[in-house]
């Protein structure tokens, strides 16, 4: 990802249920923002150790441990539904 569209791409990720903030983040202009925001990145991290992580997230093994992560999650939410259900259905028993 170019660092020129990190920040708004970032905050765009952030604010996506908000159309007014996303409206307002698609007109502004973040030439001189990002200067400052790679000045503040690069006090924190290298460039290189930057660029080798960013790097992982474009890496087949990324998206496949995405993936994995994303589908195993999708898999329990039946499970998980019924623990929910149960554990509702008896907090509700102990206030009766």
């Amino acid at each position: 990802m170019s660092l020129d569209t990190l920040l708004k791409n970032t905050l765009m990720h952030l604010y996506y249920d908000s159309p007014e903030v996303t409206s307002a983040l698609q007109a502004i202009d973040f030439t001189k923002v990002n200067r400052k925001f790679k000045e503040e990145l690069f006090s924190r991290i290298s460039e290189e150790d930057f660029y080798k992580i960013d790097a992982i997230f474009y890496s087949e093994e990324y998206l496949r441990y995405r993936d994995a992560l994303d589908f195993a999650s999708m898999a329990v939410t039946v499970d998980l539904a019924e623990i929910i259900e149960f554990t509702l259905t008896q907090n509700k028993g102990e206030k009766h």
